[in-house]
């Protein structure tokens, strides 16, 4: 995803490989889930009403499969497209079967060999095969999208049996299946999508034409067939009557776009929506006390932070200046403002995945320390630098210009002048990633559940430590440290191994990287639980659709 869709799929969602701690599944499922099987499910009566969802417009600008990559789609490509492999539930590092019944990883870590499932069908009713997934991925690749990055490292694709496609990477990937649970990232029909001008050639982003027709029709294998789509206005799924797996336990799905979240309030309360996905802070927060509603949330994988540049401001450029920043912010107290929308995180990766650093791990405001470290700095009295934030932007529903002037008022207590620049955010995204900003208040989202999405990001040299803070391995042999240490970890297989480096890479980022970690963000939703008897959560999809079930 480029940080622009990041930044719109952060946006959008408006409210933001390691199973959940036990806390966050608490959260995440509702009681009804965990006693009742799908398979039992499957004998019960199927209810005909339809299930109401309400949620922001966002960004959605396409339902075709192999190119749309908006948090919305999400939510539609999971419901209407199967992948090779998939997430059941709220476990993030439990990758499970969905088009491959079987997988087998070579024992370097650079061939994938998916053995897949002859029962899938279409909504047609024909059998989906490795050609179609051949396409799929082809086309996914050639349309050059926004998430055709994904498979930047895959050497080849290639029918290895009747229903078997072998994947040979250029490199060592320890986190490909995570990315292949991405819903871009599914089997299509592909003679459906040629006879309406489609094409998974080298040149398909300047001759396929076949997107306005797939915003109009769908043609996966997934739970749900698309009904209609409104731009805007209205999008209405049906349950495929030809689904291969279990039935969905609801007939059709009316998702109704409005982006005012205190307009989702009402709807909710009044019964109009069953679902509202968009709840601020403050509404989820007022909402304790409604009889017939409960607020869920998810981790959005999603740290809110507070960076600076290694060069622009003189003080700046001595580390010892930055634990003073670090140990100046009262984290505590930004809980205050974040409420039920976000929650401590250990470092910039989200505490829910393999590889993170613990919560319980990450910054913790000392004044004395920053104090000390001031006059270490040879800036006893204080300093002052100038830091950007969106002043129309949030992190995932937390908005960015309370928490902008809570860590400037934080700072303040030490000396520490912060001269907050409010922009537009498009120019903020900008400038930051031109690396022309002094300091920033920023956010960074996931394009799947991998550490390799955040650490190597942050780390030295990396697109945001390197370019936008401008640190550098070379800068200091624990640059160098947590370099080696990032390059090592995705090079290693073995996961006790490899997590043993990627925390203590983010441990030493946290004491001598030029970053304060602020806290993970958090969904809100709002869930009319006398409707409601059961919600799968995921931070990728939001909710599975084809596993809601009404009372």
């Amino acid at each position: 995803m480029t940080e622009d869709d990041k930044t719109n799929r952060l946006l959008s969602r408006g409210i933001s490989r390691r199973t959940f701690t036990a806390s966050a599944i608490a959260l995440a499922v509702f009681p009804p889930l965990l006693s009742m099987t799908r398979a039992a499910r499957a004998a019960e009566p199927l209810g005909g009403k339809p299930l109401v969802v309400v949620m922001k417009t966002g960004s959605l600008r396409t339902l075709d499969p192999n190119n749309a990559y908006e948090a919305e789609w999400f939510i539609f490509g999971k419901a209407l497209y199967s992948q090779l492999v998939t997430l059941r539930g709220s476990a993030l590092d439990a990758i499970a079967a969905d088009y491959a019944s079987t997988w087998d990883v070579s024992d370097d870590g650079l061939t994938y060999v998916f053995d897949l499932n002859p029962k899938v069908k279409f909504s047609d009713g024909s059998t989906a095969t490795a050609d179609d997934l051949l396409f799929s991925f082809n086309r996914f690749i050639n349309l050059k999208g926004p998430g055709s990055w994904l498979l930047d490292g895959v050497k080849s694709i290639e029918k290895s049996g009747p229903n078997q496609v072998k994947v040979t990477l250029g490199e060592i990937n320890v986190d490909f299946l995570q990315i292949l649970t991405t819903p871009s990232l599914n089997v299509a029909q592909a003679s459906a999508i040629k006879a309406h001008g489609g094409t998974d050639a080298k040149d398909a982003s300047t001759t396929d034409t076949a997107g306005p027709w797939l915003d109009a029709n769908s043609v996966g294998s997934g739970p749900f067939i698309l009904d209609r789509w409104t731009r805007g206005s209205e999008l209405v799924l049906k349950r495929n009557p030809n689904f291969w797996g279990v039935p969905a336990p609801v007939e059709s799905v009316i998702v109704k776009f409005v982006d005012d979240p205190n307009i989702q309030r009402s709807m909710l309360l009044a019964g109009d929506a069953h679902i509202a996905v968009n709840l601020s802070p403050d509404i989820a927060s007022g909402l304790g006390g409604e009889a017939k509603v409960k607020v869920y949330q998810i981790p959005a994988l999603a740290p809110a932070y507070f960076g600076w540049s290694t060069q622009k401001n003189p003080a700046l450029r001595n580390p010892k200046i930055w634990d003073a920043i670090k140990y100046g912010i009262d984290y505590a107290g930004l809980a205050d403002i974040y409420l039920g929308g976000g929650g401590p995180t250990g470092s910039m990766v989200p505490p829910s995945l393999g590889g993170a650093l613990p919560a319980d791990q990450g910054m913790k405001e000392d004044l004395d320390r920053a104090k000390a470290a001031l006059v270490a700095g040879g800036q006893p009295d204080g300093f002052t630098m100038n830091a950007s934030f969106a002043s129309d932007g949030s992190y995932t529903t937390v908005p960015a210009p309370i928490v902008a002037q809570k860590v400037a008022a934080d700072l303040s207590r030490i000396g520490i002048t912060v001269n907050l620049n409010p922009q537009l955010f498009s120019q903020m995204l900008t400038e930051y990633r031109g690396g022309q900003q002094e300091a920033v208040f920023h956010w960074w989202s996931s394009d799947y559940v991998g550490w390799t999405d955040y650490l190597p990001i942050f780390a030295p040299g990396g697109a945001a430590g390197g370019k936008r803070h401008q640190w550098n391995p070379t800068d200091s042999a624990e640059a160098q440290k947590i370099a080696d240490l990032v390059s090592k970890a995705k090079q290693t297989l073995a996961l006790d191994a490899q997590y043993a480096l990627t925390r203590e890479a983010q441990s030493l980022i946290n004491e001598f990287g030029p970053y304060a970690f602020l806290f993970e963000t958090n969904y809100q939703l709002g869930v009319r639980s006398d409707a409601i008897a059961s919600l799968p959560l995921n931070p990728v999809w939001y909710f599975d659709l084809a596993g809601i079930e009404f009372t």
